[in-house]
C-alpha cells in the first residue's frame, strides 16, 4: 500500500505535467494567433469554441469525470486563449488594468460545486432543509397553523458558541414543535452603512484578511451540523453570489432593509429555492418591500455564476413564497395598527397577507430588552386571532448584550457567547418567552 507521501508526490508530478500541457497549449494558441494575423481572421470563432467544449465534455464522460468541472476548466482555457490571440493581433487594451484601479489583489475562489463536494449534505441534513422549507411554505399558505420563531445571534462570529446555541434550540424544539417552528438565525454576512466587520463568510478570522475560502468552508460545515441536529436555518443574503455556496443548506432567507429595493436582489430571490422575507425600508415604510414581493414573484432573467463558476443567463420561474418582514424604521411598525395596515396593503396588491415581525432593529430601538416586549405583544395578537402573523424574529445569543471587536483582533479577549454586532437577549430570556407564548397560544 502506497504511503500518503508517495501519493502526494504522484499528485505533484501529475500537476507539473498538467501545467506543462497548458503551457504547450498556450504556445499553440499564440501560433494560431499569428496565422490569423496573416490571414486577417478574427479572434472569435464560436463554432470552433463549441466544438472544443463538446470534445472536452465527451472525453469527460468517457473518463467518468465531472462534466461541470471539465467545463469550468475548459471555459477558463478558452477565455485565456482569446486574450492571448488578441495580444498577438495587437487588439488588447493597454494597460489591461484600467478597470481594476482599486483592486488590491485577486484571490482564487473555487467554484460552488467544489465546496458542495467537499462539504456535502448528508441524507439527514437534506431532510431537515427540505422539511423546514416545506413547513414555512405551508404556514404561509395557511395549511400549517404553527408560528415561525427565527432566533439566533445578530451575527455568527464563533462556530463553537453558535453550535452550543443550536443544541439548546434543538432541545427547545422538542418541547414546542406542535405550536412553533423554530428556525435558527445563522447570519454570516453583515450589511454595513459605514465601516465595520462584514461577517464570518468573507472574514472568518475577524481580522480583515478576507479569507472567503475558509469562511465558506467553515460555514458549510456548521450548517450541515445544524441540519443533522434537526434545526432548520435562516440567513440574510447580501452578496448575490452567496446562495450558490450555501443556499442548499438554508430553509428561509431574508433580504435586508437596504437591499429590498435592489433589482439584483429581487431577481436573485425570484430563483431561490426557499421562502424569502423582504424587510421594509430603513424609514419604516413597506412600499419597497411590497414592490419586492411582487417583483420576486415573477420570472426574471439575470446574470450570475452557476455551480461550476461559469457565468450564465438565468431565467427564473418566480418565487411564490416571498413575504414581508416588519422591522420598524424611524419608529416601530409592530403594533396592531401597523401590522394590520401592512396586511391590508398586501391584500390590496393581491398578495398573501402573511408576514413576520422582526422584534429587533427599529421595532426595539436596537435595545435588546425591548425585544421581549415586542415578542410578547406580537404573540398576543397572534393568539387573539391574527392568523396572518406567521412568525417573529429574535436576535438572541447565549448571553445578553453586545461587545465591540478589539482593534487588534484577539478572539480570546472576547466575552463568551456575547454578540459582536447588535445587542441580543440571552438564551434564558429567549427560552422563557417562547415557553410562555407556547402556554398561551391556542
Amino acid at each position: 500500500m502506497k504511503s500518503l507521501t508517495e501519493l502526494r508526490k504522484k499528485v505533484k508530478d501529475n500537476d507539473a505535467k498538467m501545467v506543462q500541457l497548458l503551457k504547450t497549449r498556450m504556445e499553440l494558441t499564440e501560433e494560431i494567433g499569428a496565422e490569423k494575423k496573416k490571414s486577417g481572421t478574427g479572434v472569435k470563432d464560436t463554432g470552433v469554441e463549441k466544438e472544443v467544449m463538446e470534445n472536452a465534455l465527451a472525453l469527460a464522460n468517457k473518463n467518468e469525470l465531472s462534466p461541470a468541472m471539465v467545463e469550468a476548466v475548459m471555459q477558463a482555457v478558452i477565455s485565456e486563449s482569446c486574450l492571448q490571440q488578441e495580444a498577438v493581433l495587437g487588439k488588447s487594451t493597454k494597460p489591461r488594468d484600467t478597470e481594476n484601479a482599486n483592486i488590491a489583489d485577486f484571490r482564487y475562489l473555487p467554484p460552488p460545486m467544489e465546496f458542495r463536494t467537499s462539504v456535502p449534505l448528508s441524507k439527514k441534513a437534506a431532510g431537515t432543509v427540505k422539511a423546514g422549507r416545506s413547513a414555512i411554505r405551508k404556514i404561509l399558505d395557511g395549511r400549517d397553523m404553527r408560528t415561525i420563531v427565527i432566533a439566533g445571534p445578530c451575527s455568527i462570529h464563533d462556530m463553537t458558541q453558535a453550535e452550543e446555541f443550536a443544541e439548546k434550540m434543538a432541545e427547545l424544539k422538542k418541547k414546542v414543535d406542535d405550536k412553533f417552528l423554530l428556525v435558527m438565525r445563522v447570519y454570516v454576512e453583515k450589511s454595513r452603512t459605514g465601516k465595520g466587520w462584514t461577517g464570518f463568510l468573507t472574514d472568518p478570522y475577524l481580522d480583515g484578511t478576507g479569507n472567503a475560502q475558509d469562511g465558506i468552508n467553515m460555514t458549510r460545515k456548521f450548517l450541515v451540523k445544524l441540519a443533522e441536529l434537526g434545526v432548520p436555518t435562516a440567513t440574510e443574503f447580501i452578496n448575490t453570489a452567496t446562495p450558490r455556496y450555501i443556499g442548499d443548506l438554508i430553509s428561509w432567507a431574508a433580504i435586508g432593509a437596504c437591499s429590498s429595493g435592489s433589482q439584483t436582489h429581487r431577481d436573485m430571490a425570484s430563483g431561490l429555492s426557499m421562502p424569502v422575507g423582504f424587510k421594509n425600508g430603513p424609514d419604516g415604510g413597506i412600499g419597497v418591500a411590497l414592490g419586492a414581493v411582487e417583483s420576486a414573484g415573477q420570472g426574471h432573467t439575470y446574470l450570475g455564476a452557476d455551480d461550476s463558476g461559469t457565468i450564465r443567463a438565468f431565467r427564473t420561474k418566480g418565487n411564490k413564497h416571498c413575504h414581508i418582514v416588519l422591522r420598524g424604521g424611524e419608529r416601530p411598525n409592530c403594533s396592531e395598527k401597523g401590522i394590520r395596515s401592512a396586511q391590508n396593503a398586501m391584500k390590496a396588491a393581491g398578495l398573501q397577507p402573511g408576514l413576520i415581525v422582526d422584534c429587533s432593529h427599529g421595532n426595539s430601538g436596537k435595545l435588546a430588552r425591548n425585544q421581549v416586549k415586542v415578542f410578547k405583544s406580537v404573540m398576543e395578537l397572534k393568539a387573539a386571532g391574527n392568523r396572518h402573523i406567521i412568525g417573529a424574529m429574535l436576535e438572541s445569543h447565549l448571553n445578553s448584550g453586545n461587545q465591540p471587536l478589539p482593534e487588534v483582533p484577539d478572539i480570546s479577549s472576547l466575552r463568551y457567547g456575547v454578540s459582536v454586532t447588535d445587542e441580543c437577549i440571552g438564551w434564558k430570556s429567549t427560552e422563557r418567552i417562547i415557553l410562555e407564548a407556547y402556554d398561551k397560544m391556542k
